[in-house]
């Protein structure tokens, strides 16, 4: 009988004619050997391996007193963290191309009077302008106006004063800031108001008052 062929601690199955089948662990060969000779004596045996599947743990109970975690579910992410929103720079706000009464409004709210020793720029000064006209805010776009004349289109930012002075109830000061603005080429239009700024158009506001045209602009 030869058993080199089997693993130790494999458990294997013994039969022989006479003799009731006999279920072993080899601990090793020889000892494999030496049982199965001693149960059998000297009859002819078939020994056959037996496949054995690996024990299953049993979860032990929690502790008394201690609550019983929820099984972890793997592939099941956490719950991501909000990321709080970035506030966008005023940069990006006065640059973005949109010049709707939406976006107006939407730099409006975050206006700031610290803002004006910061801009430099005209179409910046003159974005944020139409942003309070838009929203109402005659004294504050009369400030930014008068901003957007000490760094460029001067022409542009004296028609929107007077516009601001008109609205604000001051039209001796409007006309005379309209009389400045005939002293400056002035050439251009702004669609969203259906404006066009020119010499008459200065001449007109120097004979009538300006009335509040509503953004029609769609974002």
């Amino acid at each position: 009988m030869h058993l080199a062929w089997y693993t130790p601690g494999k458990q294997v199955r013994v039969t022989a004619p006479g003799y009731a089948p006999l279920q072993t662990a080899l601990g090793s060969k020889s000892l494999g050997s030496r049982r199965i000779r001693r149960e059998f004596a000297l009859s002819p045996v078939s020994v056959s391996l037996l496949e054995t599947s690996p024990a299953t743990p049993t979860p032990s109970a929690p502790p008394p007193g201690e609550a019983v975690k929820p099984p972890l579910v793997l592939g099941t992410p956490p719950p991501a963290t909000p990321i709080p929103e970035k506030p966008q720079s005023l940069e990006h706000l006065l640059r973005n191309p949109w010049w709707g009464s939406e976006s107006s409004e939407k730099i409006a709210s975050q206006y700031s009077a610290e803002w004006l020793p910061r801009l430099s720029d005209a179409d910046a000064l003159r974005r944020l302008g139409f942003a309070l006209y838009d929203t109402q805010r005659y004294s504050d776009a009369l400030k930014v106006f008068c901003r957007m004349e000490e760094v460029g289109d001067r022409g542009v930012a004296l028609v929107w004063r007077g516009h601001m002075l008109d609205l604000l109830g001051q039209r001796a000061e409007a006309v005379t800031v309209y009389q400045k603005a005939l002293l400056v080429p002035v050439k251009t239009q702004h669609d969203q108001y259906g404006l066009v700024l020119n010499k008459a158009y200065v001449e007109q506001r120097i004979k009538t008052a300006f009335s509040p045209v509503r953004n029609q602009s769609a974002e």
